[in-house]
């Protein structure tokens, strides 16, 4: 190498070593800090954080979340449908009457009960004891028979009584809340079978004048549960 270079190369290369040298001893001086500082155990490396976060739920007034443990063991209570139906009570009028389970017939109609004595509970509304609208039906009268379980239903007033006996024992009481007599032809059956929000309930009977084998009208009878 030509002097003059390595008078020019020389302070620089010596500059750049020295740079080096210390950045070498910093290095080493931090490596051998941490290996020799004392050990932090990693709970309490987030207790600041667990600090932190606490305030902040205090702040929002929001609830400490539940242990995982807590939310594995909690279950939904499960809900137990209604018991079958049993019997109709209506103090009132003397009715103590056996409930069946029916349907609409073929032709679309609600069938009847086949007996003067029974009252039927149509098991496509609602159920006793659950919310909506349990709708039932009894004869009027019934040939040589004569005056049949609903015969006396005309003679309810607001307020009367009706209880529907379930199998389990238990027993549902509705109120009387109306009662409207319709011409056959002029029955709003849509609105008499509809569903409720609430525990109500629908009686049906035959009503009016008597021809050719029909009444000329039907009594609808609305209940509400009271327990």
């Amino acid at each position: 190498m030509p002097a003059v270079l390595f008078h020019w190369f020389a302070p620089r290369l010596a500059a750049v070593s020295c740079a080096l040298a210390v950045a070498a001893v910093v290095v080493i001086a931090l490596v051998a800090g941490v290996a020799a500082g004392p050990t932090v155990p990693t709970a309490d490396r987030y207790a600041g954080l667990r600090e932190h976060q606490a305030v902040r739920a205090d702040v929002r007034a929001e609830p400490p979340a539940p242990p995982v443990g807590a939310m594995v063991r909690a279950t939904a209570t499960p809900v137990r449908p209604p018991a079958a139906v049993d019997r109709l009570l209506i103090p009132r009028i003397g009715v103590d009457a056996p409930l069946a389970s029916m349907n609409i017939t073929l032709a679309g109609a609600l069938d009847v009960p086949s007996d003067p004595r029974t009252v039927a509970w149509y098991d496509f509304t609602g159920r006793p004891g659950a919310p909506g609208n349990a709708v039932f039906s009894g004869h009027l009268d019934w040939k040589d028979y004569g005056p049949a379980v609903f015969w006396r239903l005309k003679d309810l007033v607001p307020g009367d009584v009706i209880e529907v006996v379930l199998k389990d024992g238990s027993t549902v009481a509705y109120t009387v809340a109306s009662a409207k007599s319709y011409p056959v032809a002029e029955v709003p059956m849509a609105e008499v079978v509809a569903q409720t929000v609430s525990r109500s309930a629908t009686f049906i009977t035959c009503g009016g004048s008597f021809s050719a084998g029909e009444y000329s009208h039907r009594l609808v009878v609305r209940a509400e549960a009271t327990h």
